[in-house]
């Protein structure tokens, strides 16, 4: 495996990147550290993970498309509102997806 010190396993990134580019406009597909680095955590900062991953769908039907092709590549999801909550629901693992819809979707 091709894994950095992120955790993450490189090849498994650009595989669901690329994927998830068909769907999405290239700036709503994140997966370079310094552009997932805000997605780590919610308001519970004592527990941190970067996502392989990250998806900003605009509206349904790329919230639907992104969640059929993670199913699909066998990819989890953690789904992130604001990222305001005290709880950690929103805290990726290694190689899960942020799923982030704007606030239209």
């Amino acid at each position: 495996m091709n894994i950095a010190a992120t955790g993450i396993d490189f090849i498994r990134q650009a595989e669901v990147a690329g994927r998830l580019r068909r769907l999405l406009p290239a700036d709503a597909v994140l997966h370079a550290e310094e552009d997932t680095r805000s997605y780590e955590c919610d308001g519970l900062t004592a527990y941190r993970q970067l996502p392989m991953v990250v998806a900003l769908p605009s509206n349904e039907e790329e919230v639907r498309e992104v969640l059929r092709t993670c199913h699909e590549l066998k990819v989890p999801v953690v789904a992130r509102g604001a990222g305001t909550g005290l709880s950690g629901g929103a805290t990726p693992a290694r190689q899960f997806i942020c799923l982030q819809p704007s606030s239209q979707a």
